[in-house]
């Protein structure tokens, strides 16, 4: 009976599933370090699907998976940014979308009506504290206290010291990557599919069924 994916493919496949879940991990913190070990993976995966061809003189799997995974990162980006762009592939707009529902925007608080200088900047009255500053010399304790629930909000917004724009092009770049390995997962897939049927007919298990 024929296997139109392949022998191998199962393997494989379990692979790429293993390489996603980092690739999600990456999108959802948006941390340039696991981005960038998710992004220098892939490329090692589509570099060796390269090889792969190359040494198993045309395997129709691995040309079909890198012809599609390297084909859509080149066209992808010389086409142009994938986050934010207006590019001819539907990519740029399906990872926009996702990446802006994942990582919002964070409102800031507005700064309480008391009494504190005018030239100070928000940053300064977000971390403002008493032993630093003579402002809280001019405080009330009912001002006081409304300076601390504005400090504890707006201090909440900024445990993740990137911005939502980093965290965005970050998350972006390991979407590509991603759909660079699907992309390329359904190329070897497409690549089996279209291999003459005579091709696709399975190994025999052992030399004895040679003979039948």
């Amino acid at each position: 009976m024929s296997n139109p994916i392949g022998r191998h493919s199962i393997g494989r496949l379990m692979a790429i599933i293993g390489l996603m879940a980092i690739g999600l991990a990456a999108m959802r913190d948006g941390s340039p370090i696991i981005t960038r070990v998710f992004f220098t993976a892939t490329l090692t995966t589509l570099a060796l699907g390269l090889l792969g061809a190359i040494v198993r003189r045309g395997e129709p799997s691995w040309v079909g998976f890198t012809l599609f995974g390297l084909g859509f990162l080149a066209i992808n980006n010389s086409i142009g940014p994938s986050f934010g762009s207006d590019g001819m592939l539907v990519s740029g707009d399906l990872i926009q979308s996702i990446i802006t529902r994942l990582h919002q925007d964070i409102p800031r608080p507005e700064i309480p009506l008391i009494n504190l200088p005018s030239n100070l900047s928000y940053d300064q009255i977000r971390t403002l504290q008493p032993s630093t500053s003579g402002v809280y010399a001019t405080l009330s304790p009912a001002e006081k206290k409304i300076l601390a629930d504005f400090q504890a909000v707006a201090n909440a917004g900024s445990v993740n010291k990137l911005s939502t724009t980093e965290r965005r092009f970050h998350a972006s770049t390991a979407a590509e990557a991603m759909l660079a390995l699907l992309i390329g997962a359904m190329g070897a897939v497409a690549a089996e599919l279209l291999k003459p049927r005579g091709e696709r007919q399975r190994a025999p298990l052992n030399p004895a069924e040679v003979h039948h």
